[in-house]
């Protein structure tokens, strides 16, 4: 699974799909052993952001304490949101209605611009 429709829903070899996965920018999830092992890439991850130590400082920080649902919900861009989840709900609909194979490379594009 993919945001790269050159590899999204498709088989091949491990080498290729992470040759294409890898440093990529793109978010993309390898299932390489089903159910048991996978590999994933995360789209815009920032070496670093995962620091053990820069989490463990935040915390100490106690920055949480002041922080509501309603700012998280601020930081939501909706109408992005609300595209995605079209986008998906037309995948999901060219993919499963043979009548509508046709357009699933449009779909695909979409989820890029």
């Amino acid at each position: 699974m993919s945001d790269n429709p050159d590899i999204d829903n498709r088989e091949m070899s491990l080498t290729d799909a992470l040759s294409k996965t890898v440093a990529m920018d793109a978010g993309t999830l390898i299932s390489c052993v089903p159910g048991k092992l996978a590999y994933f890439e995360m789209e815009g991850f920032v070496p670093g952001a995962d620091s053990l130590d820069d989490k463990r400082w935040c915390i100490a920080e106690n920055k949480r304490k002041d922080l509501s649902v309603a700012q998280v919900l601020g930081w939501i861009n909706q109408t992005h949101l609300e595209t995605v989840g079209i986008l998906h709900w037309l995948k999901v609909l060219t993919d499963y209605i043979p009548e509508l194979a046709e357009l699933q490379d449009h779909v695909s594009l979409l989820f890029c611009t």
